[in-house]
């Protein structure tokens, strides 16, 4: 028999809000912070990277085929809001490297954190503004 008044799981999308702000509220050292910014985005970029330059390649062949640079333009603005994703995901992992004596810290589910960071609205928006106004211009 199912018991109604148990509370409920959380999903995966409200975890990672919680799971964000959580990881924002730690206080760390100044040049550990630049350390574990700097970190997840060149771990991020050096992972990116081969699949960027190949979209670019092939937006720069299919220029002139609307329907194949419309698909591309959509693959990038993806390739994109994993990057963000990832790159948070990265930071958090590096972060849990510095601060292994720091019991919050090592609680965060970073894979909560990409799952939120990949599906961010704001900065999905702003992407794919971005996306429209680079496209419209080349």
């Amino acid at each position: 028999m199912n018991n109604y008044t148990e509370k409920k799981e959380k999903n995966l999308w409200s975890k990672g809000k919680e799971e964000t702000k959580k990881f924002y509220d730690i206080k760390f050292k100044f040049w550990n912070n630049v350390k574990i910014f700097i970190g997840g985005i060149i771990l991020t970029i050096i992972l990116i990277l081969p699949l960027v330059f190949l979209v670019y390649r092939l937006i720069r062949t299919y220029f002139y085929d609307y329907t194949i640079f419309t698909l591309l333009i959509a693959i990038s603005w993806t390739i994109l809001m994993f990057s963000n994703g990832l790159s948070n995901y990265l930071s958090v992992k590096i972060a849990k490297g510095y601060g292994k004596d720091r019991d919050n810290l090592q609680k965060i589910d970073e894979n909560a954190i990409f799952f939120y960071q990949f599906l961010n609205v704001g900065f999905a928006a702003f992407t794919l503004i971005i996306l429209i106004l680079f496209s419209n211009i080349i």
